[in-house]
């Protein structure tokens, strides 16, 4: 099953002397199972394409369908839509609203059809990976750090199992430690099945993690491939978009000059090019 997008087209306050397209013509497809990454500078269109993935915010133009179920103003299956398709908001403060931990992490199961058994057993499992403690659960969320929110944020998601996962930005405001957690997560989830979308203008991180990229630009999308191909795209003279990470920059130069055979953006195997280039010498 996968989210399909067909043509998509939005403009905020449309019609008005104030009118702001935002999505231009954007089509692709989120297969169960992957990790597509949408990579773009701020006001690119990302987040406002990730409203319209759950029904936030519904097509002015094009096609949205989910698990072959249409997201528009008179879809009548919207909850299930929801149901499916979780949303982790840039800001965590726009999404939490309990007024205790655990009740945040309960609400969304015990809303789409689970047990109180089923929606506490969740939730343990959730608190643990996330290393919340249980005593912080009968506190107020919106008290917490700007990184503990959003681990708050992501768990009240991952609490009722979504079959689509969408991460807006995800390790903003996160130490390390927290990252590494939340990479582990966004594995085990793929590892199951789950489709995760990984908003971010993070190139690294997104090379890293991805199976697909989609790079978008003032609302178009002008690259839409594996990894491989991104590297490729990102040292190329059609990219005047995208910081290139330092690695890959510098395997650029290497190969230029003939000192290694290919690009590379991971640091081990450009040192391992550059020995055994230097070793054939």
């Amino acid at each position: 099953m996968s989210i399909y997008i067909e043509n998509l087209t939005y403009a905020y306050d449309k019609g008005l002397p104030t009118e702001t397209s935002v999505l231009h013509d954007v089509s692709l497809t989120v297969y169960s199972g992957e990790v597509l990454s949408i990579v773009g500078q701020t006001g690119s269109g990302k987040s406002t394409l990730a409203k319209h993935l759950n029904g936030l915010i519904f097509p002015q133009h094009g096609k949205i369908t989910v698990d072959g179920i249409e997201i528009n103003e008179n879809c009548k299956k919207i909850n299930e839509i929801r149901k499916k398709v979780g949303l982790v908001f840039q800001y965590p403060e726009n999404q939490i609203f309990a007024e205790t931990v655990k009740e945040e992490l309960l609400f969304a199961p015990l809303n789409f059809g689970y047990t109180r058994e089923e929606a506490n057993k969740n939730i343990n499992e959730i608190i643990n990976i996330f290393k919340i403690d249980k005593i912080d659960l009968e506190k107020n969320p919106l008290t917490f750090s700007g990184g503990n929110k959003r681990k708050i944020a992501i768990a009240s998601i991952l609490a009722y199992s979504p079959k689509y996962i969408i991460f807006d930005e995800p390790t903003a405001g996160l130490d390390n430690d927290a990252i590494e957690d939340l990479l582990c997560v966004m594995k085990k989830e793929k590892e199951n099945g789950v489709g995760i979308i990984h908003i971010t203008h993070d190139i690294e991180l997104a090379l890293e993690i991805s199976d697909r990229i989609v790079v978008l630009n003032q609302g178009k999308i002008v690259f839409q491939g594996e990894k491989n191909h991104l590297m490729e795209f990102l040292v190329s003279d059609e990219n005047n978009i995208l910081d290139i990470p330092p690695v890959l920059k510098l395997s650029k130069r290497l190969m230029e000059k003939g000192k290694i055979s290919e690009i590379t953006d991971n640091p081990y195997k450009l040192s391992k090019m550059i020995k055994d280039k230097r070793e054939c010498l």
